[in-house]
């Protein structure tokens, strides 16, 4: 058991992962068809929870600030180019969950003053989406580029706890108005990345958002989250050897009980199952 991976399972950070040496699952390829522009620059993709959404958000950080040394060793290393970085907003909504409409305001408020501290920039404009807006402009005013990169995690969480409840209206338009700025401030943005667990369509991201590539059951992204098959074959052996001998299985008999106890996904017809 002593010579088993080392595997993260309470961290959403690229970072540590890389950096503690746990096992990572190369996705970089996948992040590069988005990362590199061929499809478009903004982009959303909805998946379940403990799909690893937190980590893609966090490895597109990395990509962009140019941390090529957390790299090392991956798909994207030799293909991406390092010399440009860009100032990178993230936005983890999950911390947004709220009582009331003006709660969220509140808590919105409380992530972007978070953000600008971290990016020593800072926060002026008379509300939460005009705080926003500034933000995005002067993060892009102060790249060589004119640009700046926007990531924004579980976006549909404050609005999750209020579905059924006689509230949602003023939660849904609070959300309408804050993601708004997403684009009006397009043109200042590098890459635009957005995940949550489900798609409201009438909530401004998607009903005003029409620049928004929505690649949630793509071919190209199908393997971003989750892991194949083959992937956790490839990269857990002495766990699977672990567990087969606690089951006494042989290593396909040991798999086969993974796949009738977990499934698959599949997030594209014709594309692999993964786990979660």
């Amino acid at each position: 058991m002593c010579g088993m991976e080392k595997i993260a399972t309470d961290t959403y950070s690229f970072e540590r992962i890389r950096e503690g040496g746990f096992v990572y699952v190369d996705k970089t390829a996948i992040l590069k068809t988005l990362a590199d522009g061929s499809f478009g620059t903004q982009f959303f993709v909805a998946r379940p929870r403990r799909f690893g959404k937190s980590l893609a958000i966090s490895t597109f950080q990395c990509l962009f600030q140019g941390r090529r040394e957390l790299f090392k060793g991956l798909a994207i290393e030799p293909e991406w180019d390092w010399s440009r970085t860009y100032p990178v907003l993230k936005l983890d909504m999950g911390s947004c969950q709220a009582a009331s409409a003006r709660d969220l305001w509140r808590k919105i408020d409380t992530l972007l003053e978070s953000e600008s501290r971290r990016l020593k920039i800072p926060l002026h404009g008379e509300d939460a989406s005009a705080r926003f807006r500034f933000m995005i402009e002067d993060l892009a005013a102060a790249n060589p580029e004119g640009k700046m990169v926007l990531l924004v995690d579980e976006y549909d969480k404050p609005l999750l706890g209020h579905i059924g409840k006689e509230d949602v209206n003023d939660i849904r338009d609070a959300l309408k108005e804050f993601y708004s700025v997403i684009k009006t401030c397009e043109g200042y943005q590098r890459f635009a990345f957005i995940t949550g667990v489900s798609k409201f369509s009438e909530v401004s991201i998607f009903s005003d958002l029409n620049n928004l590539n929505e690649f949630s059951m793509d071919a190209r992204v199908a393997l971003l989250f989750g892991y194949t098959h083959e992937e956790v074959k490839a990269n857990f052996p002495e766990s699977l050897a672990a567990l087969g001998e606690k089951l006494g299985l042989d290593a396909e008999a040991t798999f086969a009980k993974l796949v009738q106890w977990y499934d698959g996904y599949r997030f594209e017809e014709n594309a692999a199952p993964v786990f979660n």
